[in-house]
C-alpha cells in the first residue's frame, strides 16, 4: 500500500506527540517520587539527629505520653529513645496528586513504658537519696536521670516496613494526617 507523503508526516507527528506525552509523563513522575524521597529523608533525618522538629503536626507530645509528662523532661526522653534511629525508603510510587511511599524504621521500641515509670518511681521512693530530696525539681531530676538510663539500655530494632501516604497540596508534597499517626504509632511503639 502506497499512502501519500503528508499522510505519513502526520502519523509520523501523532505517534511522535504520543511517545512525547508518555516520556514527559514518566519523567515527572520519576521527578516527583525523587521530590518525595528527598522530603521524607529530611524529615527523617530529623529523628536520627535526636529531634522530632522535621515534622509538621508530630511532635513531642507524641511520644509525651502520660509516663514521659508524668516527670517533665520530654526533650530529653525524646533525644534518648531516638538514640540509634535510622530509616530506610524502600519505595515511592506516585499516582496523579497521590502517592504512596513504604519506609522501614531501626528504633528502640518503647512498649511497656509505663510499667517502667511505675518500677522506676517505686525504686525512688525507696531510695534515701531521693526521699531527701526538699525540692520537687530535684526529685523529678532523680527520675528523669533512671528514665534515660533504662531508655539507653534499649537496643534500636528494625520494624516491618510499612507504607505511608501523601498527597500534593499547594505544589507541595505532604503526609497525610492518617500517616503521621501511623509513622508515631510505629516510632513510638
Amino acid at each position: 500500500m502506497n499512502l501519500p507523503k503528508p499522510l505519513i508526516a502526520v502519523a509520523i507527528a501523532v505517534v511522535a506527540a504520543v511517545g512525547f506525552a508518555v516520556l514527559g509523563g514518566i519523567n515527572a513522575n520519576e521527578e516527583n517520587e525523587q521530590v518525595i524521597r528527598d522530603g521524607l529523608a529530611k524529615e527523617l533525618d530529623s529523628c536520627k539527629r535526636g529531634s522530632l522538629g522535621g515534622f509538621d503536626g508530630l511532635g513531642t507530645s507524641d511520644f509525651s505520653s502520660s509516663w514521659a509528662s508524668s516527670i517533665g523532661g520530654s526533650d530529653r526522653l525524646t533525644r534518648a529513645a531516638l538514640e540509634g534511629f535510622d530509616y530506610s525508603i524502600d519505595d515511592v510510587e506516585v499516582h496523579g496528586d497521590k502517592a504512596t511511599a513504604t519506609l522501614t524504621l531501626t528504633h528502640k521500641s518503647l512498649g511497656g513504658m509505663e510499667e517502667a515509670v511505675e518500677r522506676i518511681v517505686a525504686d525512688a521512693e525507696a531510695d534515701p537519696q531521693y526521699v531527701s530530696y526538699p525540692s520537687s525539681y530535684e526529685k523529678q531530676q532523680y527520675l528523669m536521670a533512671r528514665l534515660e538510663e533504662h531508655i539507653a539500655g534499649i537496643e534500636p530494632t528494625t520494624g516491618e516496613p510499612f507504607t505511608v501516604d501523601c498527597v500534593l497540596k499547594d505544589k507541595t508534597w505532604q503526609w497525610t494526617k492518617g500517616s503521621k499517626e501511623l509513622f508515631s504509632s510505629k516510632l513510638f511503639a
